[in-house]
């Protein structure tokens, strides 16, 4: 239905006033509007001018150091390391005999020894076991080796010491095998006891 123009022009002042506040208009005039913006743009300046005090050049420059302090030290744990690793490994090497019995490999090999008589003998090597005698030098041992090794002495009756004297059997070969290992560096404390002897010399 459409509103002639007389008809508005015959309706009422307030009428027309009650029509207008129907309208939704802002309620906030421009100015207030703008100093919303101005405040927050304010805030924002001061935030980022705080992160900026934090980390400014100095700051950044003395983590840097640091960090590059770290890395040069780490670096020449490394090459020590490395350097240690390398000098082991070249004082071990792989240890050859051609004994065909334990009395040969004992008279070819000065650094076993047997020792005992009648029923019981013992097997070891002189250097270990005076490396783990004394109290000094292998208090730098983190594991101290416990029960029969060649470092602290292998027993043997009468019968198992007569057939590693004739040789020619698996027991025999095991055992050979054994010494030819612990001297090629397989055992830590026989690594442990050669560097002390060599630092003593």
């Amino acid at each position: 239905m459409e509103i002639s123009s007389a008809a508005i022009e015959s309706m009422p002042c307030k009428d027309l006033q009650a029509g207008r506040s129907e309208v939704d208009v802002p309620t906030e005039s421009p100015l207030e509007l703008g100093s919303a913006n101005e405040k927050q743009q304010t805030s924002l300046d001061n935030f980022f001018s705080s992160i900026s005090s934090i980390h400014d050049r100095s700051s950044l420059d003395y983590i840097a150091d640091r960090i590059g302090e770290k890395v040069s030290e780490r670096l020449k744990e490394n090459t020590v390391l490395s350097q240690k690793q390398a000098t082991a490994a070249a004082d071990t090497s792989t240890c050859t005999s051609e004994a065909r019995n334990l009395t040969d490999f004992l008279h070819d090999e000065q650094e076993f020894e047997m020792i005992g008589e009648n029923d019981m003998w013992v097997l070891r090597c002189k250097m270990c076991y005076s490396y783990l005698s004394n109290p000094v030098a292998s208090s730098a041992l983190k594991h101290r080796p416990t029960g029969e090794s060649l470092a602290t002495g292998i027993t043997f009756s009468l019968d198992e010491y007569s057939k590693h004297c004739q040789g020619n059997c698996a027991e025999w070969r095991r055992l050979k095998h054994r010494m030819l290992a612990h001297l090629s560096g397989s055992s830590k404390t026989h690594q442990n006891s050669s560097q002390y002897m060599k630092e003593q010399a």
